[in-house]
């Protein structure tokens, strides 16, 4: 007998540009507002909604340091 499907909801979050309009030394994404980087505002939306099962984060290759600076702090 086969086992039904369970549908799931994921999240892609897309954070690998360089923002380079931005004219600043650090991706926009990393960028604080308040205290707090924007990508960190736009994973606790989603981390902390009920009907998300999964949230995958796209990085740039090179901001592996960054992102977990982000996400050391979420749960």
């Amino acid at each position: 007998m086969r086992k039904a499907w369970q549908l799931k909801t994921a999240a892609l979050i897309v954070a690998g540009g360089r923002g380079t309009r931005a004219a600043s030394t650090l991706p926009k994404q990393y960028a604080r507002i308040g205290g707090t980087s924007v990508l960190t505002r736009t994973l606790r939306v989603f981390v902390e909604h009920a009907g998300i099962d999964l949230v995958q984060v796209v990085i740039g290759a090179s901001d592996a340091d960054h992102y977990a600076a982000v996400v050391e702090g979420l749960g």
